[in-house]
């Protein structure tokens, strides 16, 4: 079987929905945090810029969603 190259465009294109997944796992984050405690505060939005992995953002957004209070994501 022969190993398929992928070329640049699709690259690029993967590429784009790798981030686009991850800019609305942060988005959907962001989200959650508002409805469950009325703002992001901007510590919190730093820390979701610093989570370059999916599976990091994925763990981030399952926290968000269980912590009592926004300081316990932090």
């Amino acid at each position: 079987m022969e190993a398929t190259e992928l070329t640049w465009a699709d690259q690029v294109r993967l590429q784009g929905r790798q981030e686009g997944r991850q800019e609305g796992l942060r988005e959907g984050v962001r989200e959650l945090v508002r409805s469950r405690f009325g703002s992001v505060p901007p510590s919190l939005e730093a820390a979701l810029l610093a989570l370059a992995g999916e599976e990091e953002l994925k763990a981030f957004l399952h926290r968000a969603a269980t912590v009592r209070e926004l300081d316990e994501l932090l």
